[in-house]
C-alpha cells in the first residue's frame, strides 16, 4: 500500500466505532453526513415496505408476490448493510457478505420470474421451441458471435441457463465466507491488492461467477423479449443488473484509489478503511435511487400480470402459456344479456381471479396512469 508523506501517523487496525464516534463528534459535517446517510437509509426501507404492501394488495399470484418482494428488497438490504457499516466500520466485510449472499439468491429469483411470467419451465420450452437462441451475448461473448452456435430452447439447455444463474448463488458467498475465515487468522486485508494477498483472487471469482450468471440471464432474456413484452423484463433487468456491475466495479476502483494513495490516509482512517467508508456512504445514497426506480416496474399490476384478450369468443384466448393464462371469458358483456352462473362456475371464477390476471379493458386504463399510481 502506498503511504502518504504528509501524514505522520497512519492507523494500521480496523476503526472501532468508539473510535469512529469520537472523531465525528468533533466535526459537524461529519455528524450531519452520518444522520443524513440514516435519513436516506430509513427512506429506502420505507419505500420498500409501502411497495410490499401494494404487491401483496395487487399482485394475486402468492409465488409471483414473494418473487417481486425478494426482488424489490435488494435495494433496502444494501443500503441498509451499508448504514452498518458506516456506523461499525469494522464490521463491513461481514455486512458485504450478508448484502452479497441477499443480492446472489435475487438474482436466482429474477431468472424464475421470467419463467413465472411464462407460466413455468414446460411453458418456455413450448414458446420458444422454433426459436434460436445466440450464446453470443454480453458481458462474455459478444465479441465473438461467428464462433459461438445457435442452439434452442430444450428442457436440457434452459436446465443449463437455470444452473448457470444459480451457481452465483453459492460462488460469492462462498468467496466472502472464505475472506471471513481468512480475516480472522490475519490473513486477509479487504482491499489490498498484491500478487501475494488473497483480496485479488477472491474478487476476480466472486466477479467471474457474477458476469456468468448475468450471462445465462442475458441469454434467456434476449429470446423472452418478444413473447414477454407486455411484463417491462427489460428495465426490470436493467435496475438488477446495475447493481451488481456498479458495486463491484465501484469498490474495485475505490480500492485501487487507495492502494496506489490518491485516497489517503486521514487518522482515524487508513486508506482501506477510508475506501470502505466512501463506497458504503455511495451504496446508500444510490440504493434509494434504485428503490424508487423499482417502484415503477416491480410494485403494480401493469407489467406483472397475464393479459387475456376480452372480445375473443366463448372460451377466451390463451395470451400467455402456463396454469397463470387458464381462463374462460364470458362474453355477456358483449350480448347485453346476464348470463346466470353455477356455482361451479362461480368458484372457478374465484380461482381466476387468484391467478394473476388482468384482461385488456383493464390494461388500457392502467396505461393512462404513472406507474405510481398502479
Amino acid at each position: 500500500m502506498a503511504s502518504n508523506t504528509t501524514v505522520k501517523y497512519c492507523p494500521t487496525g480496523e476503526l472501532t466505532s468508539d473510535e469512529l464516534f469520537k472523531d465525528i463528534g468533533q466535526s459537524a459535517a461529519a455528524i450531519v453526513a452520518i444522520f443524513f446517510m440514516t435519513a436516506v437509509s430509513i427512506l429506502t426501507v420505507v419505500l420498500f415496505i409501502e411497495s410490499v404492501m401494494n404487491v401483496n394488495k395487487k399482485i394475486p399470484n402468492s409465488r409471483r408476490r414473494v418473487r417481486l418482494t425478494v426482488l424489490m428488497g435488494i435495494y433496502p438490504v444494501m443500503s441498509v448493510t451499508s448504514l452498518f457499516s458506516l456506523y461499525v466500520p469494522s464490521a463491513h466485510l461481514l455486512n458485504t457478505l450478508l448484502a452479497s449472499m441477499y443480492f446472489s439468491v435475487a438474482l436466482f429469483q429474477f431468472l424464475m420470474l421470467i419463467i413465472d411470467y411464462y407460466g413455468g419451465k414446460h411453458a418456455v420450452v413450448e414458446k420458444l421451441k422454433d426459436q434460436k437462441l445466440s450464446l453470443a451475448g454480453p458481458p462474455l461473448t459478444c465479441c465473438c458471435p461467428c464462433c459461438l452456435p445457435k442452439i434452442t430452447i430444450t428442457a436440457k439447455n434452459l436446465r443449463r441457463l437455470r444452473r448457470l444463474v444459480m451457481q452465483v448463488a453459492f460462488v460469492r458467498p462462498l468467496t466472502y465466507f472464505i475472506s471471513l475465515v481468512l480475516w480472522t487468522d490475519g490473513k486477509y486485508k479487504h482491499g489490498e491488492i498484491a500478487l501475494n494477498e488473497p483480496y485479488i483472487y477472491l474478487t476476480t471469482i466472486s466477479i467471474t461467477s457474477g458476469l456468468f450468471a448475468l450471462y445465462g440471464i442475458i441469454l434467456f432474456l434476449t429470446a423472452s423479449l418478444e413473447p414477454l413484452k407486455s411484463y417491462r423484463i427489460k428495465p426490470k433487468f436493467f435496475i438488477v443488473q446495475m447493481v451488481l456491475i456498479l458495486i463491484s466495479t465501484q469498490n474495485l476502483v475505490l480500492a485501487v484509489l487507495a492502494d496506489i494513495g490518491v485516497i489517503p490516509c486521514v487518522p482515524p482512517f487508513n486508506s482501506d478503511s477510508r475506501a470502505n467508508y466512501i463506497g458504503d456512504m455511495l451504496v446508500v445514497v444510490e440504493m434509494l435511487f434504485f428503490g424508487v426506480l423499482s417502484r415503477m416496474y416491480f410494485r403494480g399490476r401493469f407489467g406483472n400480470m397475464d393479459i387475456v384478450d376480452e372480445s375473443a369468443p366463448v372460451g377466451g384466448r390463451l395470451a400467455m402459456f402456463g396454469q397463470y393464462s387458464v381462463v374462460t371469458m364470458e362474453t355477456e358483456g358483449q350480448k347485453g344479456t346476464e348470463v346466470k352462473k353455477t356455482p361451479s362456475e362461480n368458484e372457478s371464477d374465484s380461482s381466476r381471479n387468484n391467478n394473476g390476471l388482468i384482461n385488456e379493458k383493464e390494461m388500457n386504463g392502467l396505461n393512462h396512469k404513472s406507474a405510481s399510481e398502479v
